[in-house]
């Protein structure tokens, strides 16, 4: 009931200020207990919504942890496989010829290295400085992912190469 009609209604009945008074303080409580239970229900149904949302994300918080220890185990992996793989390109394997005289025309003065690192770079552009810098780069790299104490993988890819290519000429054998 809108507070004009129920003002009208009280207009028609006859009641005594005392009563009014009673009236006016019934419907006032009752639309405050109507307010409470709204407020109530909105309160809980934001609740039931954020409790919702804490599930939603401890799930995907523990989705994100399984991942992360995945994507760990996997660099380990990765890690493991390259040291092996460093292992035996060092110990085992030994390049053919024609494979160290095409792997030294790459790593001469005449082909920077950085033309091997960076798929986008111009053998025309790369410097000298850039040639040392890509070399230094590939030590790095190899001093980080090999095994200590293997000195041959750990030499300069172009000293490794030219060894190689003075043994296969004076060595009939390889």
């Amino acid at each position: 009931m809108t507070r004009r009609a129920f003002l009208q209604m009280l207009k028609r009945e006859q009641l005594t200020t005392e009563q009014l008074e009673f009236v006016q303080d019934v419907r006032r409580r009752s639309k405050n207990r109507m307010a409470a239970q709204r407020c109530r229900k909105r309160k809980l149904d934001c609740i039931y919504r954020l409790e919702g949302e804490i599930k939603k994300l401890r799930s995907e918080k523990e989705k994100l942890l399984q991942d992360h220890n995945q994507l760990k185990l996997s660099i380990e992996d990765v890690r493991q496989n390259l040291s092996g793989l460093c292992q035996s390109l060092s110990i085992d394997a030994v390049p053919q010829s024609e494979q160290l005289q095409a792997l030294a025309r790459y790593f001469s003065s005449d082909c920077p290295t950085s033309v091997l690192l960076t798929p986008m770079a111009s053998p025309s552009l790369a410097g000298p400085d850039q040639d040392t810098h890509a070399n230094s780069s590939l030590d790095t790299f190899l001093a980080g992912t090999c095994p200590e104490g293997d000195t041959v993988a750990l030499r300069s890819p172009t000293a490794f190469l030219q060894d190689n290519v003075q043994s296969t000429d004076t060595d009939p054998a390889l």
